[in-house]
């Protein structure tokens, strides 16, 4: 797992992180409560994206990624629609836990996990 912290750009104070599975391609993030609505997770998940694309972190491009909400998040599920993912379908845990899966990359129309 590759994470890295979001700090507020004026205070430098920690308002959330964003990560990258290197083992299933998936990204995650998280945007503490009060710093939420303003874009941020936005912006840093658009940079992980452009820097995983571009080979930037892992040395060499990647070809596409995945990513999961809980079902009842319709913001991140509107964060995740935004930037280009497509639904792929839902799915319930053993632990009785919800979510709806996403892909992006060229060409990728399908959960390949």
């Amino acid at each position: 797992m590759i994470y890295y912290s979001i700090h507020h750009f004026k205070t430098d104070v920690l308002i959330g992180y964003v990560g990258y599975n290197t083992d299933i391609s998936y990204i995650e993030y998280y945007i503490i409560k009060e710093h939420r609505h303003f874009g941020y997770a936005f912006e840093a998940v658009e940079t992980l994206i452009e820097m995983l694309f571009n080979g930037l972190i892992l040395g060499k491009p990647i070809k596409g990624l995945h990513a999961w909400t809980l079902w009842y998040n319709k913001p991140s599920e509107q964060l995740l629609l935004k930037l280009g993912f497509h639904s792929t379908g839902y799915r319930v845990f053993d632990d009785g836990t919800a979510g709806q899966f996403f892909t992006y990359g060229p060409g990728i129309t399908e959960d390949i996990a």
